[in-house]
């Protein structure tokens, strides 16, 4: 999903954890420590984290946005013509 922050009106992407599978604590918890992971990084190789929204079940990280396409795409394009 995209959205946009307040101004500048930077482009934001939001990764949202399904309501079935916040209901598994597991799945919560690896998508928790997914967020713990990325805002200790910092490269240029690695999406930046700007927020996280919880509400009720809806669970959601907010990250800055990369525009190029879609990652799976890009990896199948490259895998084939390497093949």
């Amino acid at each position: 999903m995209r959205t946009r922050s307040p101004p500048p009106h930077e482009p934001l992407a939001v990764k949202l954890l399904r309501a079935d599978l916040a209901a598994d604590e597991r799945v919560l918890e690896r998508f928790l420590k997914e967020r713990a992971t990325l805002m200790r990084v910092r490269s240029p190789y690695v999406v930046g984290v700007r927020d996280m929204v919880v509400e009720g079940a809806t669970f959601a990280i907010v990250m800055s946005y990369v525009g190029g396409g879609i990652c799976g795409a890009a990896v199948h394009h490259r895998t084939a013509r390497a093949g």
